[in-house]
């Protein structure tokens, strides 16, 4: 019905409940609500509870069509309870910002207006392969909230690539957590690639291990940014485990063991034991034990495993200098 395309047939004010695991490894599967967000909006707008089951076996390949993919292509309804184990979601850039790749959905979004999305206690693992927004539970988010959410994957992207999600615009998420490992080029992190509006984040932790290419690589979040017309980004009480790596030599890499580039949003208690590597010290910058590039960030209480890092501050560069108490003390 949705991939129709139909008027009407969205689903919207549905209830769908999940009654047994399932066992997709014999398909390839085609995403509900498949197609790109801008041109094609077929999205599932109703409630699903997968009530504790599993989905195994998930594998979406759309590189050739360039769609949104992942269970869900785009998503515009709530769904808990939901276990996908195992699963492999791949799709290319097709030049819409709005689209991307994960496990649950591609892009998340509200149909109709600002109604909000929920997704509460789902729980993902396996690969995730794009070139485009690329994430382990989401490729794209716009004003959905996560609660009691987890990731176990391997994220091979390019731009704005995260374990958790890949590009969020006035999300929040609350208790989740990311594991594995996240392969990118630019505003790459261990939970998200970027994050910016006003979005929050609050008790999550990554334990995953994060390689960048480029600029924006942190242990929590690649670029972190706060719009004029929103109220301020806000990360508090978040943890980093996983270590933080980029592979370019240049100047303006701007990597940080817990944000790549904080411009303007908030972090408060928050702390990392990330190790910071790189293939040249002496032509890499700004690099940091906690943010990487500073422009007009308020970070508080908070603090980065100086011990690890010896040799950073924990502050790599400012552009306009914000408010910044960072500790460098060494982790237990």
């Amino acid at each position: 019905d949705i991939n129709s395309g139909v008027g009407g047939k969205d689903h919207g004010n549905e209830y769908f409940v999940l009654t047994q695991d399932l066992d997709l490894s014999a398909h390839r599967w085609e995403p509900i609500g498949r197609g790109t967000q801008s041109s094609s909006h077929h999205s599932f707008h109703g409630y699903l509870d997968g009530q504790n089951h599993v989905i195994s076996g998930l594998y979406v390949d759309e590189s050739t069509e360039k769609y949104s993919a992942g269970l869900f292509g785009n998503l515009s309804g709530d769904v808990k309870n939901l276990v996908i184990k195992d699963a492999y979601v791949k799709s290319v850039d097709n030049g819409d910002k709005y689209d991307g790749a994960g496990i649950l959905a591609g892009n998340f979004a509200p149909l109709y207006g600002f109604d909000p999305i929920t997704i509460e206690n789902c729980h993902v693992s396996g690969t995730v392969e794009s070139d485009t927004a690329a994430g382990g539970l989401v490729g794209k988010n716009s004003y959905a909230g996560y609660k009691d959410c987890t990731t176990d994957v391997t994220i091979k992207g390019k731009g704005w690539a995260g374990g958790f999600v890949g590009s969020d615009f006035l999300g929040s998420y609350t208790n989740c957590t990311t594991k594995g490992r996240v392969n990118g080029h630019n505003s790459v992190g261990g939970f998200a690639g970027c994050i910016e509006g006003g979005s929050k984040a609050e008790r999550c932790i990554s334990y995953a291990d994060v390689v960048g290419g480029n600029w924006h690589v942190g242990g929590f979040v690649g670029y972190y940014g706060y719009l004029s017309d929103y109220e301020m980004c806000e990360i508090k009480d978040c943890i980093v485990y996983g270590d933080v790596s980029n592979t370019l030599a240049h100047t303006l890499m701007k990597t940080g063991g817990f944000v790549g580039t904080n411009a303007g949003g908030k972090i408060q208690n928050c702390y990392t034991t990330a190790e910071i590597s790189v293939a040249d010290a002496s032509k890499c910058g700004p690099l940091a034990g906690f943010v990487g590039y500073d422009d007009g960030g308020t970070t508080i209480g908070c603090f980065f495993d100086s011990t690890k890092n010896a040799a950073l501050n924990a502050i790599g560069d400012t552009g306009t200098a914000g408010t910044n108490e960072i500790t460098g003390l060494p982790t237990a």
